[in-house]
């Protein structure tokens, strides 16, 4: 496996891999993708990720999330998850703004409805944009180690985002089998898999694994593989949550189905539904909210093939 500087520069120089995951909707939106070792642009539709600082735009944004903090009070962990999103923000000189609020309120309720179980392995995150998913793991959960599996830029901008808000945490590049379990085995808590080599999850114990608004950018076959991988967990189940919209036509190539995921009926569906804190934005005009057509969310434990 490959620490630190020496995983970022290995995956800088397999940006122009082929990868099989990649969909026309990706190749289109990363075409003009640039990066150095602290910053990045052309990455495409991964959210926000606003580079203002200043004291204005942090009230701005700390009132119209009231409604969506409101909310989350009804989670027992919301506002220590929440207090350490800020911290993070601040290293990486950031605002705290909508996309991260949302990912605090994911976890906030994963950790509601899993309580212990969500720290008792490896968590997968399956596509995390400016690395949002993992830095609010990683704060909250002292003990827990991350995987996180994305397309080669992609990847990059998280490792970036994870570089400036936790300098003092270790990462590994691996690309083998026998290099993630060597990486699970030591004290390493961030593990970074490119999509192309996601294959060597294949048997892996998981705590928990995580995808949020990018497998319906996916082409089905890539979102099959990804199934098939959870599935081949050791035990009887592996826990999943999946937030994506129901129906979004990702290029000219095809559209992606919610519904049309690989479920199974033998799955053991914890909560299914609309997400509720996806059907609202803000912005910075009149009327500031809008509604938007709100995602569908499922945490479930997948009927596994071992």
């Amino acid at each position: 496996m490959l620490l630190n500087k020496d995983a970022f520069d290995e995956l800088a120089s397999r940006l122009d891999e082929f990868e099989e995951g990649r969909s026309s909707f990706w190749r289109d939106e990363q075409e003009v993708f640039a990066f150095d070792d602290n910053s990045f642009s052309g990455v495409g539709p991964l959210g926000t990720f606003s580079q203002s600082s200043g004291l204005v735009p942090a009230i701005a944004h700390f009132l119209l999330q009231l409604p969506f903090r409101l909310y989350g009070l009804r989670f027992t962990h919301f506002l220590s998850i929440s207090r350490a999103a800020r911290a993070v923000t601040r290293k990486q000189m950031r605002q705290y703004d909508l996309d991260l609020l949302r990912h605090v309120l994911t976890l906030a309720f994963l950790r509601s409805r899993l309580g212990p179980k969500i720290s008792k392995g490896p968590i997968c995150i399956i596509g995390d944009g400016y690395a949002n998913m993992v830095s609010v793991i990683l704060a909250t959960l002292p003990d827990s180690k991350v995987i996180l599996v994305n397309l080669h830029k992609t990847l990059l901008v998280d490792l970036i985002c994870l570089q400036t808000g936790f300098p003092e945490i270790d990462y590994a590049l691996v690309r083998s089998e026998s290099e993630l379990d060597e990486a699970l085995a030591s004290g390493i808590r961030i593990v970074a898999v490119c999509a192309n080599d996601a294959s060597i999850l294949r048997e892996k114990p998981l705590a928990l694994s995580i995808n949020i608004e990018s497998m319906m950018e996916m082409d089905p076959p890539a979102i099959a593989n990804y199934f098939d991988i959870l599935r081949s967990a050791p035990g009887a189940h592996a826990t999943f949550y999946c937030c994506n919209q129901e129906s979004k036509r990702y290029s000219d190539e095809g559209t992606s189905n919610f519904h049309e995921y690989p479920w199974h009926g033998d799955d053991q569906i914890i909560v299914d539904g609309v997400c509720p804190w996806t059907k609202l934005r803000y912005g910075n005009t009149v009327p500031f909210y809008s509604r938007r057509r709100p995602d569908l969310h499922r945490l479930v434990d997948l009927k596994t093939t071992g």
